[in-house]
């Protein structure tokens, strides 16, 4: 990593899955967006107009102006590919603009660049699972687990996870076999995650014979 980004001194916001995509860098919009933002990759040498711009950037994402701050960080990844910050925010300009595929190839080469970071893996699986990739949304999250196990929003989010990969489960089962009761009863009484939508009941039969209410004379 970048001699001016310290370890010590990287401190990763991250949220849940169940949310669409972050558009700060501040830690206080960390409840509301399911994208991974940095809120401490800043190096401490920055001149009066480095920090001007960079906050420019992040007011740019705050207020989900992704081409502006996109225009910007390109110069900065392209002029400066150890940038972690830059890079970070690149990614999720890509994302709010609904460039998925490029937000993921942004997030996966961050992964590879600074495999010590759980953020970029929680990126991934929140963007997999938009798509409904559980199974790379769990590796991801496998992961984020592997390189920094004390963090409590990757065991959360991989939960998440295996509830929804246990609701499809669920629901095949029910669809091979209708009558399943047991898997039926299960899929019923799993959280209500995103993405879980438990089988609907099968429709009552209108009434008809001896059951049928008599119709008024007209």
């Amino acid at each position: 990593m970048n001699s001016s980004l310290p370890r010590r001194a990287i401190t990763l916001c991250a949220v849940t899955l169940g949310c669409l995509l972050a558009v700060s860098a501040a830690p206080t919009f960390a409840q509301t967006a399911g994208i991974a933002l940095p809120a401490d990759l800043t190096p401490t040498n920055q001149q009066p107009p480095q920090v001007a711009r960079q906050k420019r950037i992040d007011d740019e994402l705050a207020k989900k102006q992704y081409a502006a701050a996109l225009a910007e960080l390109d110069k900065d990844v392209a002029s400066q590919p150890r940038n972690a910050q830059a890079r970070f925010q690149r990614a999720v300009a890509l994302a709010g603009l609904g460039r998925a595929d490029d937000a993921i190839t942004a997030f996966s080469q961050m992964t590879q660049d600074f495999p010590e970071l759980p953020e970029p893996y929680i990126n991934l699986a929140a963007l997999y699972a938009e798509r409904g990739e559980l199974l790379r949304a769990r590796d991801s999250l496998i992961m984020a687990n592997r390189v920094a196990p004390e963090n409590a929003l990757a065991q959360s989010n991989l939960g998440d996870i295996y509830v929804r990969l246990a609701a499809q489960s669920y629901q095949s089962a029910i669809k091979l076999n209708p009558k399943n009761t047991t898997a039926r009863a299960r899929l019923d009484a799993l959280p209500n995650v995103q993405g879980v939508r438990p089988a609907a009941a099968p429709a009552k039969p209108a009434a008809s014979g001896a059951n049928a209410k008599p119709t008024k004379a007209q």
